[in-house]
C-alpha cells in the first residue's frame, strides 16, 4: 500500500529514489549525537547508525523519519515524523537509518530490502550509497553492521 501525503491542497505521492547517500555513524560519540550535530548529515540524505536497535529524539528541534534495519538489510520498522522527546526501539534491528522529516520525499517502508554500497568519492566522513537492486527494490547491506 502506497502512502499519500497532503501538501497544501494537492495530494502528493513521493517517488522512490534510485539511491540515498548516507553518512555512517559507527563510533560511540557519532552514534550518541546522531542528528543533533549541525553537520550530522554533511550533505547526505540520511545517517546510518550501526549496531543500533533503539534511538531517542531528546533535544531534537525537528521531527525525524526512522527505519530500523536487520542484519540482512530488511526494514523491520519504519516511523515517519517521529517528534522530539521520544524513544523508539525495534527488536532484531542491527542498524537505524534516520533523516529529518520531509513529506515531499519518499521514506522507507516495513519490508523494504536494502543494499549498502560504498561511494567512490572520498570525503571527510565515511559515506555510503543506498540504492535499488535490479528489480527496483530499495537496496542495503553487503557489509557488516
Amino acid at each position: 500500500m502506497k502512502e499519500k501525503r497532503t501538501d497544501g491542497s494537492h495530494e502528493v505521492e513521493p517517488t522512490r529514489p534510485e539511491h540515498l547517500e548516507v553518512r555512517v555513524a559507527n563510533r560511540p560519540l557519532q552514534k550518541m549525537i546522531g542528528l543533533l550535530a549541525k553537520d550530522a548529515m554533511d550533505g547526505a540524505d540520511a545517517i546510518l547508525i550501526t549496531s543500533c536497535s533503539s534511538i531517542h529524539t531528546f533535544g531534537m528541534q525537528k521531527s525525524i523519519d526512522v527505519a530500523f534495519i536487520n542484519k540482512d538489510g530488511r526494514v523491520l520498522r519504519s516511523l515517519i515524523n517521529l517528534p522530539a522527546n521520544r524513544l523508539a526501539t525495534c527488536r532484531g534491528a542491527k542498524a537505524v537509518l534516520e533523516r529529518f522529516s520531509n513529506s515531499s520525499c519518499y521514506w522507507l517502508k516495513q519490508g523494504d530490502q536494502l543494499k549498502l554500497e560504498p561511494l567512490t568519492r572520498v570525503s571527510s566522513h565515511e559515506q555510503t550509497q543506498i540504492g535499488a537492486d535490479d528489480e527496483g527494490v530499495p537496496a542495503l547491506p553487503e557489509c557488516e553492521f
